[in-house]
């Protein structure tokens, strides 16, 4: 066995780290959103399995009948980021128009003349 000893004092460092904003985690917050062109129950489907995707949803609701999207997320997350969540599902939002790509993906019954 080889052991070492240290014949030479080693000083201490002393520093401070600087302080870093993280994004709220803890807090949960509700963003209702209207989509313009969902008219099913398969549309409120797509559009809730593709926004629990995103991070930071915890939970979504959607109602076809009313076109309103529910959403509980962390407040970290925006609701612009939520709308482009169902605008890449091929839906139109307010303020964010459905990807045209996405929505000529969706089922037939789900393709409503883009708004």
């Amino acid at each position: 066995m080889v052991s070492f000893i240290l014949s030479a004092p080693v000083a201490r460092a002393s520093f401070t780290l600087p302080l870093v904003s993280k994004p709220d985690t803890s807090r949960i917050i509700t963003d209702t959103v209207h989509v313009l062109d969902m008219v099913c129950g398969q549309c409120e489907s797509h559009i809730k399995s593709n926004l629990k995707k995103v991070a930071g949803v915890k939970t979504v609701t959607a109602y076809h009948s009313t076109g309103l999207v529910i959403v509980k997320h962390h407040a970290s997350l925006s609701e612009a980021a939520i709308e482009q969540g169902i605008a890449k599902s091929g839906y139109s939002t307010k303020n964010y128009p459905a990807d045209k790509a996405a929505h000529e993906a969706l089922d037939e019954c789900c393709r409503k003349e883009l708004q």
